[in-house]
């Protein structure tokens, strides 16, 4: 089943129900290690038995998932993020958006790097005639409507 939530995530990557901020960190902890991308929406997958729920989110604005801590290994990153999540980030993966915010994608969700992570992939960072280069890898600039595009209503 696919329901429509009134749940979004603003520009600051705060998380809101209902008009509300969750403050909740039991239920906004659920909901970011049930997040996921479908190539055109975000939604929080929901399981109950046998019943399954696809909470498509109303809009997402902002990064959803922080990226906390990254450690460098030849192919790309081991990565663990805030909604409990772990796993591979290949170097490739990792992008800047254009207002200069480090992030990487994962499993197709968009993900903002924290200062932790941004530490340990410093020494693999370099500037060259205004870009990005992270081992070896040109940093591709994403515009915030790329990475957050509206969402058509169910």
């Amino acid at each position: 089943m696919k329901t429509e939530q009134d749940i979004c995530v603003d520009r600051q990557d705060r998380w809101w129900a209902a008009g509300q901020i969750i403050s909740n960190e039991a239920i906004l902890a659920y909901f970011k290690a049930h997040l996921h991308f479908d190539g055109q929406r975000y939604f929080i997958a929901n399981r109950h038995g046998n019943l399954k729920e696809e909470a498509y989110l109303k809009a997402v604005e902002g990064f959803p998932l922080h990226l906390l801590l990254a450690h460098p290994l030849d192919q790309g990153c081991e990565v663990s993020l805030d909604g409990g999540q772990r796993g591979m980030v290949a170097w490739s993966e990792f992008f800047m958006s254009d207002d200069t915010t480090l992030g990487a994608f994962f499993q197709g969700i968009p993900v903002r790097l924290s200062p932790l992570a941004m530490a340990a992939l410093s020494t693999y960072l370099e500037e060259e005639n205004d870009s990005f280069i992270l081992h070896g890898n040109p940093l591709p600039v994403h515009s915030r409507g790329k990475l957050f595009p509206e969402v058509e209503m169910l």
